[in-house]
């Protein structure tokens, strides 16, 4: 199975969110304006393989972007536009709230 997602934001450039204290994510920094994303699901293993594509917006020079991810997540690898790696780091899961998973960072 492939799956294919595209969405697209408007007024993007003057979003303010109120602090999320579940979330690990830094969303006043930057806008996400598009994901395109493909997986391939199977379900024989319960696995996932997926490949994500953000495009960031923002007016604001940051250091990195901060994603929620779940607390089973592996990742490969982070490219960005050129191909070129990207360095990036999962912290550990809290475990007085594992409901929040893990955090992302990705270095800008």
């Amino acid at each position: 199975m492939t799956l294919k997602s595209n969405r697209v934001g408007k007024n993007c450039k003057n979003i303010h969110v109120e602090v999320d204290k579940s979330s690990y994510s830094n969303p006043n920094e930057y806008a996400i304006t598009h994901l395109e994303w493909t997986a391939n699901v199977n379900f024989q293993t319960c696995s996932i393989f997926a490949n994500a594509k953000y495009i960031k917006l923002g007016e604001k020079s940051i250091d990195e972007i901060r994603f929620d991810s779940s607390s089973s997540l592996v990742i490969h690898s982070i490219t960005n536009g050129e191909s070129y790696s990207m360095t990036y780091s999962l912290s550990n899961s809290d475990p007085l709230k594992p409901h929040l998973g893990r955090c992302l960072r990705i270095s800008i």
